[in-house]
């Protein structure tokens, strides 16, 4: 129907997926130039997509993330679903699944090894707790395994139980989240299962672990905004002063608009732009262009930089 995954990082397609395929969205309507439906997170958000043609134009979601102006995951359900097509009931419903009668025992006789072998890879890569089922079952175990798993239950127990050896829902729930975020090598993986969780303080420290956080940075520090957004924007602001001194064109200059924009939504990121707009206004005047942009962009914050008495 439309072109429309470039729009949203691939960790929130991947999170949209999910919601689309696990029956999250539910209310979807079309018309002419808007597709609208309820998706179910932590909470129930309403999610509005403007389209022209083929082309989105616009989108709408509820959630607090959208409301930073990014594309969420609620947008990414709804199109994924809106994609897939409507059944004769008036629903839509994801359209990969073959209406063939066959058993699934039959149809997975009848599949050859390397054809199950790259679904099971598949389906790891689709979803974090699928992964940890596949590998919990078809890893084999030695003597040395199982003994090591009795102590982790063991130790599962004493952390998570009450005083009457009773685990209840939330707690295992938690248990099963920071297993698999403690087993995450990826780096990026780890830090979107943080994010998710609203871990911030891990999420942080994961972050400036590393010596290349401008790409985490960027993909991930509207997570950590409400407690780490002084730390967030003197990166940033060192960032963007090398940029500054080496910008000499156009294109330049809008990368340098763009991460000043991006500074702007965080919690003093206003602030801290004006006054870098205006130390930049005194430090290169002759950057006629580079000049222009930066009274524009200020003028866009709602003040003008502030002139030299």
């Amino acid at each position: 129907m439309f072109n429309w995954k470039g729009l949203f990082h691939s960790h929130i397609l991947e999170r949209g997926w999910n919601y689309a395929y696990d029956g999250s969205v539910t209310g979807l309507v079309r018309t002419a130039d808007s597709i609208s439906a309820v998706v179910q997170g932590n909470e129930y958000y309403k999610v509005k997509i403007m389209y022209s043609g083929n082309k989105i134009t616009d989108g709408y979601c509820s959630c607090p993330y959208a409301a930073k102006g990014e594309w969420c995951k609620h947008m990414a359900a709804v199109l994924y679903l809106a994609d897939s097509g409507m059944t004769s009931d008036g629903s839509f419903t994801l359209s990969d699944q073959d209406s063939d009668t066959q058993s699934i025992k039959e149809i997975i006789e009848s599949a050859d090894r390397k054809e199950i072998e790259e679904l099971l890879v598949y389906l790891a890569n689709q979803d974090n707790l699928r992964e940890s089922f596949i590998r919990s079952n078809l890893v084999k175990r030695t003597s040395s395994d199982i003994k090591q798993i009795e102590k982790e239950i063991d130790g599962v127990f004493s952390a998570y139980s009450d005083g009457a050896g009773f685990i209840d829902y939330h707690s295992a729930m938690a248990f099963e989240r920071l297993r698999i975020i403690d087993s995450r090598n990826d780096i990026d993986k780890r830090c979107e299962l943080l994010a998710d969780e609203n871990m911030q303080k891990e999420l942080f420290d994961t972050i400036w672990d590393q010596n290349e956080k401008l790409i985490l940075i960027n993909k991930y520090g509207f997570a950590l905004s409400e407690a780490y957004s002084e730390a967030i924007l003197d990166f940033y602001s060192a960032f963007v002063s090398k940029l500054a001194e080496a910008a000499c064109n156009r294109s330049r200059y809008d990368e340098l608009s763009r991460y000043l924009m991006r500074m702007a939504q965080f919690s003093g990121g206003k602030e801290r732009v004006r006054q870098l707009a205006w130390d930049w206004i005194t430090l290169y005047p002759t950057r006629k262009v580079m000049v222009q942009m930066l009274e524009g962009l200020t003028l866009n914050l709602g003040s003008a930089p502030m002139m030299q008495e």
